[in-house]
């Protein structure tokens, strides 16, 4: 049985209500130190598990449905406007930098501390810069490194 908490609770209806009114918004990145504007494009089911602690997203991101966004993640913009798309059923681990116009494909998981400047494909393990795509992972690899 899945235990419940006040401030899963609260977390989970300041998030939804600051997706449309502003004073709300404001007091949701003072309460848990994180900078999500309204403008974000999110799917269905995207996940904070920590929070949303020091998570900073840039407004013209595109979030996918049931995409895992652990703690002090940036999704930020490269040349003004150039913001990451993210595809469905992703796991972005701490302190993950992901900066421009790149795609992280569905079902790939990005490493903690990974700094991702191009695109991620489908179905991989992304770890760091310097041999960044680890290898493939099937669906069921995938499901094991969720929990």
């Amino acid at each position: 049985m899945k235990r419940i908490y006040l401030n899963d609770i609260l977390f989970d209806s300041l998030f939804k209500w600051s997706r449309n009114m502003r004073i709300i918004g404001g007091i949701f990145a003072r309460r848990y130190g994180c900078d999500i504007p309204r403008e974000v494009e999110f799917g269905k089911d995207v996940h904070f598990p920590h929070r949303a602690m020091g998570v900073v997203i840039h407004p013209l991101c595109k979030i996918g449905n049931n995409v895992c966004i652990q703690h002090h993640v940036l999704l930020g913009e490269k040349n003004g406007t150039d913001a990451p798309t993210i595809c469905d059923n992703v796991v972005i681990n701490p302190y993950s930098i992901i900066i421009g116009d790149v795609t992280i494909g569905e079902n790939s998981v990005i490493g903690a501390g990974s700094i991702v400047t191009k695109d991620v494909p489908a179905n991989c393990v992304y770890y760091n810069q310097i041999s960044p795509v680890i290898r493939s992972i099937t669906p069921e690899e995938r499901e094991r490194l969720i929990q």
